[in-house]
């Protein structure tokens, strides 16, 4: 009698199963297809049933698809986003969406289809390649409730200038001690040290510019007293007033002359900078540089007729905007001058003036008004009648 391992038996008793039933489904179990650089097509399962158990050939042959989109995903400075940009996922398939925020920002909200946009955690439901987006934004900083600031004024007039608070209430009954820094945004204005009574005081030199300056104190700190920043006040300066003042001459001339103007400009904060501008008429602006306070212009020959000139000084840097009156002034066509060369004249008892023009003469004809007639041989003479003089 033969004797077999158990090992044969069983590889025995495997090979007659696998001889006497069908192969219900092939070894093949997906497939891809990218359709689009945001959509695939995907063979789920492929079903094939056989006849033949020695040679494996199908007679029927079954593909069953599902469509899957791409989802792109992206964040703004501040935080980033799961999942990674650029994953398929199968149609209708709501994927999990998270923000994480970088330390000192928080999470705003979401662009694009989310469910839930206000917050962190959201899904999008894949109905097509779709594209979501995380906003962050810098988180508000903590402010130390012991440290307070008082202004004597929060609105100014340039150069801004005011009276600063600084107070630390004290921990465990110990006054504060230490200096005080005074800050215009980031910037360091001054820096102060905190007297007997646990506050630090300051009159705001110099002034600071037209605009407006988040103003805060931050304390160092001692032994006894935590250091700290105060909470931002806004202080707002205004541009400081200008008073402009203007002497035109020539309010009327003839045609050829000029019109002329000195502007001044003057400021309760000093001499004022920049530029004045003047319009002739209808015309294009001039700016003329104002000059130790002053500034000068001239419009040569303006053309026949009544005139109008438009002065004003725009808002610059820290000086407002003003403007003065238009000025007027009117010019009347130029006169006519007529010259004449007289050789002879003589004057009548009765007031008649008659003169006589050489040959180099030259005398009105009558076109003019005046009456021509021949005396002599290669002389004309001419009659005006004339008031005499009493």
């Amino acid at each position: 009698m033969t004797k077999f391992s158990l090992f044969t038996v069983l590889f025995l008793m495997l090979a007659f199963l696998h001889a006497q039933t069908p192969i219900p489904r092939p070894w093949i179990q997906r497939w891809e297809l990218r359709h689009s650089l945001s959509m695939r097509v995907i063979v789920e399962r492929v079903v094939a049933d056989v006849t033949d158990k020695r040679d494996f050939t199908p007679s029927t042959l079954t593909a069953y698809f599902s469509t899957a989109y791409q989802l792109t995903t992206s964040a703004s400075a501040g935080g980033t986003v799961t999942p990674a940009s650029g994953s398929y996922y199968p149609a209708n398939t709501a994927v999990p969406l998270m923000a994480t925020p970088y330390s000192g920002y928080v999470f705003s909200g979401w662009t694009g289809p989310v469910a839930n946009a206000s917050s962190a955690t959201a899904t999008v439901t894949m109905t097509g390649p779709e594209t979501v987006s995380a906003s962050f934004v810098a988180a508000a900083p903590t402010y130390d409730t012991a440290i307070t600031v008082q202004y004597a004024n929060t609105t100014l007039t340039y150069p801004g200038a005011t009276n600063i608070t600084v107070c630390i209430a004290p921990a465990k009954k110990i006054t504060a001690t230490g200096p005080v820094q005074i800050l215009d945004g980031s910037t360091v204005l001054t820096t102060q040290p905190v007297q007997g009574g646990g506050c630090a005081y300051w009159y705001i030199t110099p002034g600071l510019a037209a605009g407006t300056h988040p103003l805060s104190a931050v304390y160092s700190g001692d032994k006894n007293n935590r250091a700290g920043a105060s909470a931002s006040t806004n202080i707002v300066v205004n541009p400081v007033q200008v008073n402009l003042g203007v002497a035109c001459w020539n309010a009327s001339f003839a045609y050829g002359g000029n019109y002329q103007c000195t502007v001044s400009a003057s400021s309760n904060a000093g001499g004022v900078q920049g530029v004045i501008t003047y319009t002739l008429d209808s015309g294009a602006a001039v700016a003329v540089p104002i000059s130790n306070g002053n500034a000068q212009f001239t419009i040569t020959k303006p053309p026949v007729g009544s005139h109008k000139v438009a002065i004003a000084y725009a808002q610059q840097t820290n000086y407002a905007a003003a403007s003065v009156p238009p000025q007027s002034f009117t010019v009347t066509p130029a006169p006519t001058v007529v010259a004449l060369m007289v050789s002879s004249y003589s004057i009548s008892a009765s007031g008649g003036l008659s003169a006589v023009s050489g040959p180099r003469g030259r005398l009105p004809d009558s076109r003019s008004g005046c009456r021509l007639h021949p005396s002599r041989r290669r002389k004309r003479s001419c009659e005006w009648h004339v008031s005499r003089a009493e």
